[in-house]
């Protein structure tokens, strides 16, 4: 597991997406769950999500403003309660053994308290599976989103 702190623009993001983009090189694959509120905007995620060669192997997870408007659009309404239980919590929980979460800015999303939970518990627990995690932030003083990860 990993922790990346650092200001906007320093290179936090293209950091992990190389070290993601080498290790799908290797022979033997990890799967990679990546969740972001700037999943569709973000330039250093273009390439990786747009590859068909390791879109087995890399999955997105969009948690922004605008894929929840668009997830409530489909849905006539709901909550993000609602969008946490039946689109993202799913993904995240039904990964097999060895996968390697990412939490890039998850601060900024709706369902912020939802991640933060599964965070501190992944960080806690997530050995058991095999599972690693990576959590991108940008304040030192993150404290929950910070205090598990300097103690796992």
């Amino acid at each position: 597991s990993t922790i990346l702190i650092g200001s906007s623009g320093v290179g936090k993001t293209t950091k992990v997406i190389n070290e993601i983009t080498e290790a799908l090189k290797r022979h033997k694959k990890r799967r990679f769950v990546y969740v972001s509120p700037e999943l569709s905007t973000d330039t250093s995620l273009k390439k990786i999500l747009s590859s068909k060669r390791w879109q087995k192997y890399f999955i997105g997870v969009d948690v922004s403003d605008s894929a929840f408007e668009a997830w409530q659009t489909e849905n006539e309404g709901g909550t993000s309660d609602m969008w946490w239980d039946t689109v993202i919590r799913p993904i995240l929980t039904d990964q097999p053994d060895g996968t390697h979460f990412v939490l890039d800015d998850a601060p900024d999303s709706k369902v912020h308290n939802y991640l933060r939970k599964w965070l501190i518990k992944t960080l806690r627990t997530g050995r058991h599976k095999r599972h690693g995690v990576s959590s991108i932030q940008h304040n030192v003083r993150g404290r929950n989103w910070t205090s598990q990860s300097f103690s796992s």
